[in-house]
C-alpha cells in the first residue's frame, strides 16, 4: 500500500486517527498517495496562507516598531563609553584587515598593532578594576619610553660579560641553571626596565599619587614591553613556520598565546613592582628595601614562568602571578598603614634602648 500524507500539510501519515503535524483527520486523507497533485496544491496553500498571515501581523506592529530609528536617533548611544569599547573591540581586526589590504604593512607591524589591541583590551580590564586618575599624556610617554627606551636597554645591557653569562643559562640543560638565568638574567633585567619610568616619576622626581594609579601607570609600562617584545618574536614564530620548524596549530597557539596572555603577565610583574614604588614613595626610610623586595618577588615570578613555560608549572605560575597582583593591590592600604605604624614606633625604641 503506498504511503499517504496530510492534505493540509503534507506530512506523511504514520497510521493513526490524525495528522502527527497539524492534527488533520487521517480521512480527509484518503485517497492521496504520495506525490499526487492535491498533497501540494494543499501544502503550498498552507504555505502562502502562514506566509501572508505573518506579514499581517508585521503590518499591524508597524515599521516604526519593528525598527524605532527615530528612538535610536534620540537616545544617542553611540555616545556612551561602553558603547564606544564595545565597537572599537569589535571592528578594530575589521579594520585591521582592511587597512593591510590596502597598505603594504609588515609582519611585524601587524603583530605589533594586534598586540596593542589585546593590551588596550586587558588596559580597560585593569582601569575598571583599580580606577586609576590618570592623564593620557602620561600614559603616552611611559608607553613610549618603555618600548624605545626599556626595550633598548635590554637589548644593550644583555651583551655586558656578566649578563650574556647569566642569558646563556637559559638554555642550559640543567633545570637549576635555566632557573639562575631566568631569573637573575632576565627576570632582574626586564622588570628593571619595566619599572623604570615608575621609578623616576615617584622615587627621583618625587611626584605624588594614589596607589590605583601608581600600579596602573606599572601596568601600562608592562603592556608596552610585552607588545613590544611580541612583535620582535612574532617573526621568529613566522620562519619557524615557514622553514618547517614548527606547525601550523603550534604557530597558532604559541603566536596567540605571545600578543594575548604574556604582555598581560609583563603588565601584572610591572603592577607588583609598581605597588613598591607606591610604597616607597611614602615611606622613603625603608624605600630601598621595599624596591629591593620588589625586584625581588617579580623577578622571582617572571624567571620561574620563564623556566617552565612550556609544562603545567607554567600555568601554575602565571595563576600564582595573577592572584599576587591582585592580594596585593587589595591589601596595600592596610600594607601602607602598618609600614607607617613601624616608622612612627622606630623612634620611640630606639630611644628606649638607649635609656
Amino acid at each position: 500500500m503506498a504511503n499517504q500524507f496530510c492534505v493540509n500539510c503534507g506530512t506523511a501519515l504514520s497510521g493513526g486517527r490524525f495528522c502527527s503535524n497539524c492534527g488533520t483527520p487521517v480521512a480527509a486523507t484518503a485517497g492521496a498517495p504520495a506525490g499526487s497533485a492535491q498533497v501540494f496544491e494543499k501544502r503550498t496553500w498552507a504555505q502562502s496562507n502562514i506566509a501572508r498571515k505573518a506579514v499581517d501581523e508585521m503590518k499591524l506592529i508597524g515599521f516604526g516598531n519593528l525598527l524605532p530609528y527615530r528612538n535610536w536617533l534620540a537616545d544617542k548611544p553611540w555616545n556612551l563609553l561602553w558603547v564606544r569599547c564595545f565597537l572599537g573591540i569589535g571592528l578594530f581586526p575589521l579594520l585591521l584587515s582592511f587597512w593591510a589590504s590596502t597598505a603594504q604593512i609588515t609582519f611585524e607591524s601587524i603583530a605589533f598593532v594586534f598586540g596593542t589591541y589585546f593590551a588596550l583590551m586587558w588596559a580597560g580590564v585593569l582601569y575598571f578594576m583599580l580606577n586609576p586618575r590618570l592623564a593620557f599624556s602620561r600614559i603616552l610617554q611611559i608607553s613610549v619610553f618603555t618600548i624605545v627606551v626599556g626595550i633598548f636597554l635590554v637589548l644593550t645591557l644583555q651583551q655586558l660579560p656578566i649578563e650574556s653569562t647569566l642569558y646563556s643559562e637559559t638554555n642550559s640543560a640543567s633545570i637549576l641553571g635555566k632557573l639562575t638565568g631566568f631569573v637573575l638574567g632576565v627576570g632582574i633585567m626586564e622588570e628593571s626596565a619595566k619599572v623604570l619610568p615608575i621609578w623616576w616619576l615617584y622615587i627621583h622626581a618625587k611626584n605624588e599619587d594614589n596607589l590605583s594609579t601608581i600600579v596602573f601607570l606599572g601596568c601600562i609600562s608592562g603592556f608596552a614591553f610585552g607588545v613590544a617584545e611580541a612583535a620582535r618574536y612574532s617573526i621568529s614564530y613566522a620562519l619557524g613556520l615557514q622553514n618547517g620548524n614548527m606547525g601550523m596549530g603550534t604557530y597558532l597557539i604559541t603566536q596567540m598565546t605571545r600578543l594575548i596572555t604574556l604582555p598581560l603577565l609583563h603588565a601584572v610583574w610591572c603592577g607588583i613592582f609598581s605597588y613598591f614604588v607606591a610604597l616607597a614613595s611614602v615611606n622613603r626610610h625603608v624605600g630601598k628595601g621595599l624596591l629591593l623586595a620588589g625586584l625581588i618577588i617579580c623577578a622571582t615570578l617572571h624567571g620561574t614562568y620563564d623556566t617552565f613555560s612550556d609544562s603545567i608549572i607554567g600555568v601554575g605560575i602565571a595563576v600564582l602571578s595573577m592572584l599576587i597582583f591582585v592580594a596585593y593591590y587589595r591589601s596595600g592600604v592596610d600594607l601602607q598603614a602598618k609600614i607607617s605604624s613601624l616608622l612612627v614606633s622606630q623612634p620611640a625604641k630606639a630611644s628606649t634602648t638607649a635609656g
